[in-house]
């Protein structure tokens, strides 16, 4: 009996499968008089791959004993490879084996009866892979330029799972799904706090937030090979780290064109009807510099910097980051994260880990400065209470005024087709440009309401998670030496700390404090003496402010305060410290905190 083998390909894993070439191939083995042994190598696998399994197991086999098959029969010279290279690579290994191959579209052999080459086969093999080739590459280009012209038209593109945040509208165009658009606000909200993504995840699946999956599949199995049900779907890390670098959410759409995923893609601006973006591109960006941070080498260290991601750069409006060595006379401070970039450092000044960290540490347990913040806890939260009833009646009447439009566009829309069925041009044109207003109204009601959403769910969070500035201060002096307990108390109160050189012996910490969720909208000032760290028996102190005439200002994390205003106030206010009841604090050596090596 006559061994021969069929090798079949598909390229996609889920819809395709071989049935049909392969009764093709019988098809050919039954018109011939012989009994055949039939060995079927199935393959799902684009043809561009080079490590295919099963087309390396039979050119395996074939070295090992040509004589084992006496041909090899496949549909058509495309099921060997799409590379031109590749494929004649296999055909010189058939060829030096003396095994035979079967192309039945257009019924070639490769090999004449007596094992020399068929050479007029052997032309038209190559005229066919090179035909295939360019038949690819056209399809590719046709493929991407029809991709890219529906991404700049603003319509859907892909599959049945969308970017979350957005749906499918009329005309496969591309719309915000208010819904969802709240949670990606509360994602990229709680990423900037300092909440990590498995965090995040937990957050939404304790808050019993749908992802995309339970709303497509709900208890259907999500394809028919893991049986897994679209209601088993939860939130991963995965699935928020990936919302949180996705520049969708900033109104810039990826597009890949063939590229490979270690290139960065073509950003194309995102076309939405009543709104561009998600996210508003500062957040959306430092959220970024965030990510950044986290996997940058001098991160991955094994010391905990207790005001990672917290310190941004008053010059540049980037984080800053800590490069600290263990050895005499070593980095130990915190520097702007534009020093990571070639000829983009900003100038702006480094600060000494310990003395920063010690001054946060000092103002929170012991200081009446940061309890000039504290104490209005209350009042604040008598505040957000009537904020939040606020918003409710906000949203109820802003969701009124969304059905009022609507009914108002629906009855304008028959009126103009009633005006233009009687030849009435004037009226129909008047009606046009009172249907546009309507629709520019709804367009600004609907991204009022979405904003609504997203502030009525960051205040009634707040409100939920109070916090206790006794409990806090209590915890931090019984952890002096645990600096991941310290961190985890810092980022509950420290929304964010900014950065500027006052003079060489002076740097401005302006520590922005967050209570409940909430941040407070004026900062404490903490003037750094740095002089005292250069001296060989190091001075740890700072001057803190809560009111100044000229208090720093600042644009995305920049100063825009004139910074010799700050400087001579600032010294006015050393020249009478007495009078005007303030004091340089000096950090009792209990409070100083040394970065200690985890054990």
């Amino acid at each position: 009996m006559t061994k021969v083998a069929f090798y079949v390909r598909v390229s996609t894993k889920k819809k395709q499968d071989y049935k049909r070439q392969i009764e093709e191939l019988q098809d050919v083995l039954e018109q011939k008089k012989d009994q055949f042994k039939i060995d079927v190598f199935q393959e799902k696998e684009s043809g561009y791959k080079d490590d295919r399994v099963e087309l390396t197991r039979l050119i395996k086999k074939i070295k090992e004993n040509n004589k084992y098959y006496k041909c090899i029969y496949i549909t058509e010279i495309s099921r060997l490879g799409r590379s031109p290279r590749k494929i004649r690579e296999i055909l010189w290994e058939l060829e030096d084996a003396k095994v035979n191959l079967f192309i039945k579209k257009g019924s070639i052999w490769l090999l004449n009866e007596d094992g020399s080459l068929n050479t007029l086969g052997r032309l038209v093999v190559d005229i066919m892979i090179s035909l295939s080739d360019e038949e690819a590459i056209a399809f590719k280009e046709r493929s991407r330029s029809g991709i890219l012209s529906s991404i700049r038209a603003g319509k859907v593109n892909g599959g049945k799972f969308k970017p979350y945040g957005f749906r499918t509208g009329a005309n496969k165009m591309m719309e915000i799904d208010d819904e969802e658009a709240v949670v990606v606000n509360i994602i990229y909200d709680m990423y900037k706090s300092g909440k990590g993504v498995k965090v995040i995840a937990g957050y939404l699946n304790d808050k019993k937030i749908p992802t995309r999956t339970n709303k497509s599949f709900g208890d259907k199995p999500i394809n028919q090979y893991t049986g897994k049900l679209g209601s088993e779907v939860v939130w991963s890390d995965k699935t928020v780290d990936d919302i949180l670098k996705n520049p969708i959410y900033k109104g810039k759409r990826r597009y890949w064109g063939g590229r490979d995923k270690k290139e960065k893609p073509m950003l194309i601006d995102l076309k939405i009807q009543d709104k561009d973006t998600i996210v508003e591109e500062d957040l959306w960006e430092e959220c970024m510099e965030i990510r950044k941070s986290k996997t940058h080498r001098n991160y991955t260290t094994v010391y905990t910097y207790l005001l990672k991601n917290k310190l941004k750069c008053g010059c540049c409006g980037r984080n800053y980051f800590a490069k600290y060595k263990p050895v005499p006379n070593g980095d130990k401070v915190y520097i702007c994260s534009s020093r990571l970039t070639k000829n983009g450092n900003c100038g702006n000044v480094g600060v000494n880990i310990s003395l920063i960290e010690s001054a946060i540490f000092n103002e929170i347990v012991d200081s009446d400065s940061i309890l000039q913040h504290i104490n209005n806890a209350d009042k604040l939260r008598k505040t957000f209470e009537q904020d939040l009833s606020d918003l409710s009646i906000s949203l109820a009447n802003t969701n009124n005024l969304i059905k009022e439009l609507n009914n108002e566009i629906e009855g304008a829309l028959d009126l103009q087709v009633d005006a233009n069925g009687k030849g009435q041009m004037e009226r129909v044109v008047r009606l046009e440009k009172k249907i546009v207003g309507f629709e520019n109204n709804l367009a600004n009601a609907k991204l009022k309401l979405n904003k609504e959403k997203r502030v009525f769910a960051i205040t009634e969070t707040a409100l939920k998670e109070q916090s206790n500035i006794k409990t806090t201060s209590k915890t931090l002096k019984n952890h002096t030496k645990d600096r991941l307990m310290l961190r985890k108390v810092y980022l509950q109160i420290i929304d964010k700390i900014i950065i500027n050189s006052i003079d060489k012996n002076t740097v401005l910490a302006s520590f922005y404090i967050t209570i409940d969720g909430v941040v407070l909208p004026k900062q404490l000032k903490l003037f750094l003496n740095v002089s005292g760290m250069r001296k060989k028996i190091k001075n740890y102190n700072y001057l803190p402010l809560v009111d100044m005439k000229y208090s720093p200002e600042y644009k995305n994390n920049i100063l825009i305060t004139d910074i010799e205003k700050i400087q001579e106030e600032l010294n006015i206010i050393n020249e009478n410290a007495g009078l005007l009841n303030v004091e340089t604090v000096s950090i009792p050596k209990h409070h100083i905190l040394k970065i200690i090596p985890p054990s």
